[in-house]
């Protein structure tokens, strides 16, 4: 039998072990609540905050930003228009069979460098090479006769020579037995006239002796008869034998004086012989120089005669050995193969075009340029050549004369350099004239001019503020809509305050601008600038009106060091960010900017704040993660 349960439904509801249930879980939530509300990290959140949370506004406070900026200054701008333009090469070149053969081998290939005389290509023409070896002996045998005719001719003219040295050496016999023949008769003749004066003497010397002889007969008788003395007869005497002896000399002297007339007579007779030796001598030497001078012409003539004979089979040997010398292909100067025509194997004709190559060592450039450039483009111009992010400079060579009637443009050409090779026929390239202007203008780097959503053009340019720099509204970077005037804790998070800006003494300003012309690197501005103020050209990225920053020294890398003006973040304890963590982020960033293999650790709530290990945001407390490797 069933037992009747008479007791009310709550009380069976509230049973001891529900009501111990119940207490239990209203401590637990008690116990939670307290935990989550007193003993959370600061910045912790829960599931219900973090996902009414709207993260979009939760950034941390603007601080000064780094950029690189210089004063607007007066310069001379020349402007650049660039123009489509084509290489070329500087010459083509076509290598071509002259003789017919068979082609053995080829040397090169399309894209291979030869110099010139670099051997390209063999030809097998047998018959060329008999002809040249035939030749060549036949001129070395005419050279062999010319020889021997040359030296018959020396001998002809030394002969010659002799002959005529022989007749002059008659010659001078003659003029040599002449005068002596002519000074022998003079000497005859002195002779002779002495004879006649010594014969004169002589009877004068006989008369004065026949005188002296009669007076000594007389002095005798005297002195006999006593009239005279002794002495006076022995002067007679004397007188008388003086006499005798000057007779006696005289007739000597005459005799001596015929005698040398004779010798001279003989002698002269001599000379005249021998007058008449020399000139026989003289009429024999010039007839055998006649001869000897009708044997030189002819000996001349014999060998110019085979000297013409051996230079025309030079010549012919030289034809045939060039003709066989056209075997070897050569190029004629610096380029590049860019063709191959003919394959080993092939038999060609003359005249046929074996290889094809191109002088790359410079570069034709040629452009089409508008009409209304033709006045300002002169030949040795300067202009600018661009092959893909390569910029070379070269001269005007060429200005073509027409004008393509359907285009209007006229075409210029440029020489340029390529010893390198870098450069290939055919590439697009570009070309702006280089006009430098003498005039200065107002200009900024090309870098620092921003384009705005209107069209325009916009600079940043730096400003000095007026404020004392301090932060004067401090916020939470969870929960921006907090503001108090000093540091503090958020009511919320209980995260420490952070100024809701880092206000520096200068601010980048935005202002508008109208260019003028540009050389790519400067750009002219023509209005919206004054001289001397400092544009920013690098680290605007991110950048708003009134942002506070600071000029630094730029590398290619970027900013150099970070900024740290005064009053930044003042009174801050050492858990918050101050410009040693900023110097450590910079220096982070770096590292992990460049690939190094250190690791790297982050914020997930403030991702600019990077460590080189594991520890909690300077910020907001929380623990860093490590920032996953970039792939």
């Amino acid at each position: 039998m069933r037992i009747k349960n008479d007791r009310p439904p709550w009380k069976r509801f509230f049973t001891i072990q529900t009501v111990s249930s119940l207490a239990l879980l209203v401590v637990a939530i008690a116990a939670v609540r307290w935990i989550v509300a007193t003993q959370r990290a600061p910045g912790s959140m829960t599931i219900t905050e973090a996902q009414g949370m709207d993260m979009t506004t939760s950034k941390p406070p603007p601080g000064v930003q780094p950029v690189a900026a210089e004063p607007a200054v007066r310069r001379s701008l020349a402007g650049k228009t660039w123009y489509p333009a084509t290489l070329q090469s500087y010459a083509d070149e076509e290598v071509v069979a002259r003789i017919p053969g068979r082609l053995v081998r080829l040397t090169v290939y399309p894209g291979d460098r030869v110099k010139p005389g670099q051997l390209l290509a063999v030809l097998d023409a047998p018959e060329y090479v008999a002809q040249a070896g035939e030749a060549a002996k036949m001129a070395r045998s005419k050279l062999a006769m010319a020889t021997a005719a040359e030296r018959e001719q020396q001998a002809a003219s030394a002969m010659y020579r002799r002959a005529l040295s022989e007749q002059s050496a008659a010659q001078s016999s003659i003029a040599r037995a002449n005068n002596e023949s002519a000074a022998m008769a003079a000497e005859r003749d002195q002779m002779l006239a002495e004879a006649k004066m010594a014969d004169s003497e002589l009877d004068e010397a006989r008369a004065a002796a026949k005188y002296q002889e009669a007076n000594l007969l007389r002095q005798r008788k005297l002195q006999v008869s006593g009239a005279i003395s002794l002495d006076e007869l022995q002067v007679a005497q004397k007188e008388r034998d003086m006499a005798v002896a000057k007779v006696a000399a005289a007739q000597a002297k005459g005799e001596s004086a015929r005698r040398r007339a004779d010798v001279a007579e003989r002698k002269r007779s001599a000379a005249r012989s021998e007058v008449l030796t020399a000139q026989a001598m003289y009429k024999a030497a010039q007839a055998d120089a006649e001869v000897a001078k009708a044997g030189q012409l002819k000996a001349k003539a014999e060998a110019e005669a085979r000297k013409q004979e051996y230079q025309a089979g030079a010549s012919g040997a030289s034809g045939f050995g060039a003709m066989a010398g056209f075997r070897n292909l050569r190029a004629l100067s610096t380029g590049v193969v860019s063709e191959r025509l003919v394959a080993p194997g092939t038999s060609v004709m003359a005249g046929q075009v074996v290889l094809r190559l191109k002088v790359m060592d410079r570069m034709r450039v040629q452009a089409d340029l508008p009409q209304s450039k033709a006045t300002s483009v002169s030949l040795g111009q300067q202009v600018d050549v661009k092959v893909g992010n390569r910029l070379s400079h070269a001269t005007v060579s060429a200005i073509f004369p027409t004008v393509n009637e359907a285009t209007r443009t006229f075409r210029i050409e440029a020489i340029l350099e390529n010893g390198s090779g870098l450069y290939k026929a055919g590439s697009f390239a570009t070309v702006a004239l280089v006009a430098p202007s003498a005039s200065t203008t107002l200009v900024v780097r090309t870098s620092a001019v921003q384009a705005d959503l209107e069209g325009g053009a916009f600079v940043w340019v730096l400003q000095e503020t007026t404020g004392s720099g301090q932060p004067t509204d401090w916020t939470c970077t969870m929960h921006p809509e907090i503001s108090k005037p000093g540091p503090g804790t958020c009511p919320i998070c209980k995260m420490d305050l952070v100024p809701r800006s880092r206000m520096g003494n200068v601010v980048a300003v935005m202002q508008t601008v109208k260019l003028g012309k540009s050389d790519g690197k400067h750009t002219e501005v023509v209005q919206g600038l004054r001289e001397g103020q400092q544009v920013i050209w690098a680290g605007f990225e991110g950048l708003q009106p009134n942002t506070p920053v600071k000029s630094v020294e730029w590398g290619a890398n970027g900013a150099r060091d970070l900024p740290n003006p005064e009053g930044d973040m003042p009174d801050m304890d050492d858990s918050r960010a101050g410009p040693s963590d900023h110097a450590q982020d910079s220096g982070t960033k770096r590292r992990a900017e460049s690939g190094d293999s250190a690791e790297v650790w982050t914020c997930p709530m403030h991702p600019e704040i990077l460590r080189s290990g594991p520890g909690e945001c300077p910020i907001c407390h929380m623990d860093l993660e490590r920032k996953a490797e970039k792939k």
